[in-house]
């Protein structure tokens, strides 16, 4: 099975959107984003607050 995500961050194009995980990234500065597939074949970086991981 596929990990996926989804935007919640409001005024994203991509808000409701489930993607699929490529990895999870922790900045040095201690900065999370997840790296996701959109579209398929190329790769997007999101801070991960801007998903449903936030915590």
């Amino acid at each position: 099975m596929i990990e996926r995500v989804t935007v919640t961050l409001p005024v994203h194009p991509l808000k409701g959107v489930k993607l699929p995980v490529v990895r999870f990234i922790r900045s040095q500065d201690g900065r999370r984003y997840v790296d996701v597939e959109h579209p398929p074949g190329q790769y997007m970086r999101l801070p991960l607050e801007w998903t449903d991981r936030c915590v």
